[in-house]
């Protein structure tokens, strides 16, 4: 990449950066997400700087964020829904065991 292509999408990080970081916030709902988006996209950006297919540098950078976050979305729940559930105890985590075991006549910590 000539100096001038880099310099001209250094310009336009720096202008963009802000708007796309509020983009990037709507489209996954979290801080963590929303800084790391922007920075991915612009990444892919960043090869295909200077060719034809880049009319406006600002809709293709947020089009990228788009793909990605709903590419993000798609591995989730296609690869932590699948997964086995723990194995259950058969009693809520916030029931103590003792709770659990006695019968309500038998314990005062139950109402009557």
């Amino acid at each position: 990449m000539s100096v001038v292509r880099r310099a001209a999408f250094e310009d336009f990080v720096r202008a963009e950066a802000s708007s796309l970081f509020h983009s990037a916030y709507l489209l996954v709902g979290n801080r963590p997400g929303a800084e790391d988006l922007p920075q991915d996209a612009i990444e892919r950006t960043y090869r295909r700087w200077g060719s034809t297919a880049i009319d406006e540098p600002a809709a293709y950078v947020r089009r990228a964020m788009a793909n990605l976050a709903s590419n993000q979305w798609r591995w989730r729940r296609r690869y932590l829904t699948t997964t086995a559930p723990p194995a259950s105890t058969g009693r809520p985590r916030w029931v103590s065991s003792s709770a659990w075991t006695s019968t309500p006549r038998s314990s005062t910590s139950w109402p009557r």
